[in-house]
């Protein structure tokens, strides 16, 4: 008993490095991989070859975080991703949706289904090509909410706690349902410009009778009859009738009607809109249409932060609230404030950093510079830097305050930030241009933005999403997870 014992546990060994080497052989297939959601991604055995797609059919497949396949050959893949617990894939060129143990919830009849939302909604197709389906909302079921019968839909979150509204689109123009199907606006309208609601209200147009609103129920509130109709910002927004302007409140009354030689030329920013008079000067008024900084710029642009870009002399500078100079005009360039801080330009094309107080916190050495939307500390923020060393252009991170995160040492750098995390790329030029590039594709990796390198700088594909790295090397994946520990 105990040697049959003994065989068994051999046996077992055996079987399990055998698996763990075919799961291994199988990651070896893989050229191409996408980001990782809701715990699954796609991955492609696609090599390269001029007569296939990277999605052909049988080439892609979902799999999980840990190397598992979802999916088989009967499936076609394509660049989608799971939304609310379900994924779009393709069978005989018809999109259906399996879950994430692969069972059919909705079946293979559709010619598209886009992403689920939170509330379980996507938008759906029945047709055979993209010029002549007509489209609808579905829920996770598969049954119909919005019937298929729109050019093109739309589903809007009016204002928080609002019910969802859903622009739809029928031969050029444009109207709105609830929910339950029902016409809250016909479909009269030219134009619903943005899609977007802001502070409650919509701007649609009317040909022949001009812009108006509708507010958060789909209701037009303020009728259609502005030449034009900006979005409401600060309880203010931007009109213009025939040629002169204004500002309208949220009930459509004229709050600002501004002289006939004035334009208003902005929304409301901090309090102060922009204008400019028929000499071609830009200025500031307040809520109450008066003159809070006089005409004297050729150019000027909203505030931001309680700050604003105004131009003299071609030269940049910047001022605050109350018109004084913080910085005054001696730039050649500089962008608006972000985190208290602005990037700026000199005479030589060099950029550096300034404060609110107009210190170059980062001197004026870079030969680019670029804000990295990262949340990472609004008051000393990172940017993405770029120096010319031995004739080659490599990037780098440095934080407003001057403290560099990463020398520059990298091809290229993403700009795109998740989770703290930084895409890096290294690649093999001698120069500035490509004439001399050797032909080996750029390799990737990820670093934080503290420099520290989480990922190195050794695969041919990778992305970064919801606490994973998915990477592509020599044609096998690795998946790992954020502090970069091997997950498959």
């Amino acid at each position: 008993m105990k040697r049959f014992l003994l065989i068994l546990c051999a046996l077992t060994l055996i079987g399990g490095c055998a698996l763990a080497e075919d799961r291994q052989d199988e990651a070896h297939k893989y050229y191409y991989v996408g980001p990782v959601s809701e715990g699954f991604t796609w991955a492609t055995t696609w090599d390269g070859e001029e007569d296939k797609d990277i999605f052909d059919e049988g080439m892609a497949y979902i799999i999980d975080v840990y190397g598992n396949r979802l999916t088989d050959e009967t499936y076609t893949v394509y660049n989608r991703y799971f939304s609310n617990g379900l994924v779009t894939v393709y069978k005989d060129d018809k999109a259906g949706c399996i879950d994430t143990v692969g069972n059919v919830v909705i079946p293979f009849e559709f010619y598209e289904i886009e992403a689920f939302n939170s509330a379980g909604y996507a938008m759906a197709a029945l047709g055979e090509t993209r010029d002549t389906a007509l489209w609808g909302i579905i829920d996770r079921q598969g049954q119909w909410v919005i019937p298929c019968e729109w050019d093109s839909v739309s589903i809007r979150i009016p204002s928080e706690g609002s019910d969802r509204l859903v622009l739809v689109w029928k031969d050029g123009k444009a109207g709105i349902l609830n929910m339950a199907g029902e016409t809250v606006l016909p479909c009269e309208y030219s134009m619903m410009q943005g899609d977007h609601f802001y502070e409650g209200r919509l701007h649609i147009k009317r040909e022949g009778e001009g812009y108006g609103y509708v507010n958060a129920l789909g209701e037009i509130v303020i009728p259609c009859q502005w030449t034009y109709a900006g979005d409401f910002s600060e309880g203010l927004a931007r009109v213009l009738d025939g040629e002169k302007s204004g500002y309208i409140d949220r009930d459509g009354n004229l709050v600002i009607g501004l002289p006939a030689d004035w334009h208003a030329r902005d929304d409301f920013h901090d309090g102060l809109a922009l204008v400019q008079n028929e000499q071609g000067l830009y200025g500031y008024i307040d809520q109450t249409g008066a003159l809070a900084i006089p005409f004297q710029w050729e150019k000027a642009a909203a505030f931001s932060e309680g700050v604003a870009q105004v131009w003299l002399d071609g030269k940049c500078g910047f001022i605050d609230r109350t018109g004084a100079y913080i910085s005054p005009c001696q730039w050649v360039n500089a962008e608006k404030f972000l985190g208290g801080h602005a990037i700026v330009q000199d005479e030589n094309s060099l950029m550096g950093i300034i404060d609110r107080e107009g210190r170059l916190t980062v001197p004026c050495v870079y030969a680019s510079l670029q804000y990295l939307n990262c949340h990472d500390d609004s008051q000393n923020p990172t940017y993405e830097m770029k120096d010319r060393i031995q004739g080659v252009n490599l990037y780098g991170l440095i934080r407003a305050d001057g403290a560099i995160v990463s020398p520059c040492q990298w091809s290229l750098i993403s700009g795109v930030v998740k989770d703290g995390i930084v895409q890096v790329y290294l690649s093999y030029v001698s120069a500035s241009t490509y004439d001399e590039w050797d032909g080996r594709e750029p390799t990737s990796g990820f670093i934080d933005l503290n420099g520290n390198v989480i990922v190195p700088c050794e695969y041919d594909r990778g992305h970064y999403s919801e606490g994973y790295f998915t990477l592509i090397k020599d044609s096998h994946l690795t998946i790992l997870d954020r502090a970069g520990n091997l997950v498959f």
